[in-house]
């Protein structure tokens, strides 16, 4: 056997004991023989292929825990033992050899170092962005509940609700400008709520009307959030939600199939590419609470309206009278007071029935509502009877509209109700502060006054001293 041979023979032994060979590859192998074939003893060689052979360990060492460098070189050590024997080469080449793959490992153990800080670096960093977005993920979930929970509360105030609204939205996606806008009659002019600097804002947008925007919302399924870019077409939209580059909208689904138009905009085009999802949540939980505060609405009217006239019921009328009393009373001013009763209603009913007696009702009720201001306040007060709440109105402006009041009903046409029905009213007249000093005795004085009407022959007022 040949000196080379018995080398390498050597060295496979241990490789074999050691369950090492397969760590080689074939290049390396074959690399290794030849340098086992070398008589002479090449140091930079040996130190290229004993370095070059650490570098490719430690780059595909697939094991954990596997220490690479002690595996290296516990083979050149077992191999300088071979050339020893065999080719009498002192084993103080060894140092040098250990030296180079000291400074190979140290070299690798730094570069390992740098890789796995960039890692941790771009770990870190992504931590952070993700720290980032759960943190704004919470406060949108924070405020889209908080937003949820106030619309739900504040159902008695549409204006209170829009505002609150419009305000979680502009603060939350960032916007430069939001604004809601309820579908009106087609020869109607857009009044948007607009929420600007803090403030809501309520005002005609007659060029909103006429641009292919605002017709093409209309046409789209409700809550499904659609993207608008602004071109040079867009000039009258550009003067509703002036700088701005993008709009982002949804059409709202409301009660009796009504609808409504909720927009924000932003002068940077990629402002809301994370919010369309809040958005869409955020329109569900408006429509939501417009929905409510309209039922409550007219939940609140049923319970204050009577059901057959559509007037005010005698228990809101007896709470806004003491409302009314209150600022007469602090501010000085005159307050009167109509009680009105139909003249012979109940033989009208006992001789046409109820259901005409019902249209008198109706018609009277009518008839007086279209005489009196709009803050004036009618309700019924008993069976056919009615009052009238005047505020900033003295006797002599109340006995005026009494008198009016009386002719006014007496002409109302009822040949269609019935044959030689006649309808007729008798009317009492109170005033504060002329002629008493508080609400109770307000309504007691009227009362007074009504009876008096009606004993003096009926379809008259009487208004006592003053008048």
């Amino acid at each position: 056997m040949s000196t080379s041979n018995a080398v390498i023979g050597a060295l496979y032994d241990y490789l074999k004991t050691q369950r090492w060979l397969e760590h080689f590859s074939a290049q390396e192998m074959l690399d290794f023989e030849a340098l086992c074939k070398q008589t002479n003893f090449d140091l930079e060689a040996q130190s290229k292929y004993w370095c070059r052979l650490l570098t490719h360990w430690e780059n595909r060492n697939l094991q954990p825990h596997r220490s690479v460098h002690s595996e290296v070189l516990a083979i050149l050590n077992t191999y300088l033992m071979a050339l020893h024997t065999h080719y009498k080469h002192p084993l103080s080449l060894l140092e040098p050899l250990r030296g180079k793959l000291a400074e190979t490992q140290v070299d690798l153990q730094q570069k390992s170092l740098l890789f796995w800080r960039f890692e941790h670096d771009q770990a870190q960093e992504r931590l952070e962005q993700l720290t980032r977005e759960n943190d704004r993920a919470q406060s949108e979930f924070y405020t889209l509940t908080e937003l949820a929970d106030f619309l739900t509360q504040s159902i008695d105030d549409n204006e209170q609700l829009i505002y609150h609204a419009l305000d979680a939205l502009q603060g939350v996606m960032g916007a430069k400008n939001v604004a809601l806008c309820f579908q009106p009659n087609p020869d109607e002019t857009p009044r948007p709520y607009f929420f600007c600097h803090g403030q809501l804002v309520q005002k005609e947008s007659p060029l909103l009307a006429h641009t292919p925007f605002w017709k093409h919302c209309w046409q789209n399924p409700t809550h499904q959030v659609r993207t608008h870019y602004f071109t040079e077409d867009d000039l009258p939209l550009s003067k509703n939600f002036p700088h701005s580059e993008i709009l982002l909208w949804q059409i709202l689904s409301l009660s009796a199939g009504k609808k409504a138009l909720l927009v924000a905009s932003s002068e940077n085009p990629y402002a809301f590419n994370r919010f369309h999802t809040w958005f869409t949540l955020a329109g569900v939980h408006i429509a939501s609470s417009l929905n409510n505060a309209s039922l409550n609405s007219q939940l609140n009217e049923m319970v204050i309206r009577d059901g057959l006239m559509g007037i005010y019921n005698r228990r809101y009328l007896e709470q806004r009278l003491q409302e009314a009393f209150k600022v007469s009373q602090r501010y000085q001013r005159p307050l009167s007071l109509l009680m009105i009763d139909i003249d012979h209603f109940k033989a009208v009913n006992d001789t046409y029935g109820h259901p005409i007696g019902d249209e008198v009702l109706k018609q009277v009720s009518q008839n007086i509502s279209e005489r009196l201001r709009t803050t004036d306040i009618l309700g019924r007060y008993g069976g056919e009877e009615f009052l009238v709440i005047l505020p900033e109105t003295d006797l002599s402006g109340a006995s005026q509209l009494a008198q009016s009041l009386v002719s006014r009903v007496a002409e109302i046409p009822t040949e269609q109700l019935a044959p030689d029905l006649q309808v007729t009213i008798s009317i009492g007249v109170s005033s504060y502060p002329a002629q008493v000093q508080s609400a109770e005795a307000l309504v007691a004085l009227a009362d007074q006054h009504l009876y008096e009407a009606k004993h003096q022959g009926r379809n008259q007022y009487t208004a006592g001293k003053g008048a």
